[in-house]
């Protein structure tokens, strides 16, 4: 695999997190592919530890990348609650105006 199709492939990723965590710091989170498992995509945590971001079949972020906590600061409140949130404070605008 080229340097630019690794790169095509990290970003793929890095916009899979961005659709659910839209205020996600992705620059704060070093992702890269894995030096131990061939074309696996991994988080590189404070001390050297690696962690991979995506399930195999590429359908959902793993558990074990959502608990840590550097990644938690990094990425934020989900789309979800974002949209509850806006959406409450739209609701209450409207019915005090």
């Amino acid at each position: 695999m080229s340097d630019a199709e690794k790169q095509k492939e990290i970003q793929k990723v890095k916009n899979f997190i961005k659709v659910r965590y839209p205020n996600a710091k992705l620059d704060t989170l070093r992702i890269r592919f894995s030096g131990k498992k061939v074309y696996q995509i991994v988080v590189e945590g404070p001390r050297g530890r690696e962690t991979k971001i995506v399930l195999n079949d590429g359908s959902a972020l793993t558990k074990d990348f959502l608990n840590l906590t550097f990644v938690k600061r990094a990425l934020g409140d989900k789309a979800e609650t974002i949209i509850n949130t806006n959406s409450t404070l739209i609701r209450e605008k409207q019915k005090g105006a």
